[in-house]
C-alpha cells in the first residue's frame, strides 16, 4: 500500500511537469494525453487510502498500461520507447495481485499491444516521427519521464523484496533459536525426569498419561509403555489396591 501511493505520487509528479512544458510547446496532445492519465491516477490513489489495496493495484496497472498506450499513440505506435514500460508495469503487477487477476493483467497489456500494431498498421491512429522540433519535444519528455518512474518503481520493487529477504532470513534464524531452546528445555527435563527418586507423571486435561519416568513404573509395577496407554483413573484405582 505504501509502495503503491509513492508510485501514484511519482508518477503524477512526472505527469504535471510533463504537462507544464508541453503547455510552454504548446504540445495539446500531449498535454491532453497527460492530464487524462493524471485523472485516472486518481482512482487507485483513492482506493488505497481507502485499504481497498487489491483492487487499487490492479486498477493501477490497468490505467498505467493506459497511459503507456495513449503515449505510443501520440509518439511512434508500436515502436515507441514507451513500451519498455509494460514489462516493469507487469513485475508489478506479479509481485502485487492474486494470481488469477495477474492473468488479467497479462491479457490486457497483450491486448494493448496488439492494438497498437493493429491500429498503427490499418491507419487508425497517426504516428509522430522524432524530431527536434516544438512539436515533440513534450512527447520526448513524457519518455524521459516514463523511463525515470519506470526506474524508480524497479527501485521500490527490489528493496521492498530486499526487505522482506531479510525479515524472513531474521524469522529463520529466530526461529532456529527458539527450536534449540526448546529442545535444551526438553533435554534438561528429560534428565530431571528420569534421574528423579520420587515418581513423576504428566497427565493431559483428559486425564491421558502423557510422560512418565522410571521411578513412576516401579512404584505402581506397570511399564512405561503400559502407563501410557492407561488414563489417570485407571491408575489411581492399581495405587488404591496397592494401599
Amino acid at each position: 500500500s505504501r509502495m503503491l501511493t509513492m508510485l501514484i505520487l511519482a508518477e503524477l509528479v512526472v505527469f504535471l511537469i510533463v504537462a507544464l512544458i508541453s503547455l510552454i510547446w504548446k504540445d495539446w496532445l500531449t498535454v491532453s494525453v497527460v492530464v487524462g492519465a493524471s485523472i485516472l491516477q486518481l482512482m487507485p490513489l483513492w482506493l488505497n487510502r481507502r485499504g481497498q489495496v487489491q483492487a487499487s493495484c490492479l486498477i493501477f496497472v490497468v490505467m498505467a498500461l493506459v497511459t503507456v498506450t495513449g503515449i505510443a499513440m501520440v509518439g511512434q505506435g508500436i515502436f515507441d520507447l514507451a513500451i519498455i514500460a509494460i514489462p516493469i508495469i507487469l513485475i508489478f503487477a506479479g509481485l502485487t495481485l492474486k494470481r488469477r487477476v495477474f492473468r488479467f493483467s497479462v491479457g490486457f497489456a497483450l491486448l494493448a499491444v496488439s492494438w497498437l500494431a493493429l491500429g498503427q498498421a490499418k491507419g487508425l491512429f497517426v504516428t509522430h516521427p522524432i524530431i527536434t522540433d516544438s512539436l515533440n519535444l513534450g512527447y520526448l519528455t513524457g519518455v524521459a519521464s516514463l523511463l525515470i518512474v519506470a526506474a524508480f518503481s524497479i527501485e521500490l520493487l527490489t528493496s521492498n523484496m530486499r526487505k522482506n529477504l531479510e525479515l524472513a532470513q531474521r524469522e529463520i534464524v529466530q526461529r532456529k533459536q527458539a527450536e534449540e531452546k526448546l529442545r535444551t528445555s526438553e533435554e534438561h527435563y528429560r534428565s530431571i525426569l528420569e534421574t528423579a527418586m520420587d515418581g513423576f507423571c504428566l497427565v493431559d486435561t483428559k486425564g491421558n498419561l502423557l510422560d512418565v519416568n522410571e521411578s513412576y513404573c516401579k512404584m505402581i509395577g506397570y511399564s512405561k509403555q503400559e502407563l501410557l496407554s492407561m488414563k489417570i483413573l485407571d491408575v489411581e484405582a492399581v495405587e488404591s489396591e496397592l494401599a
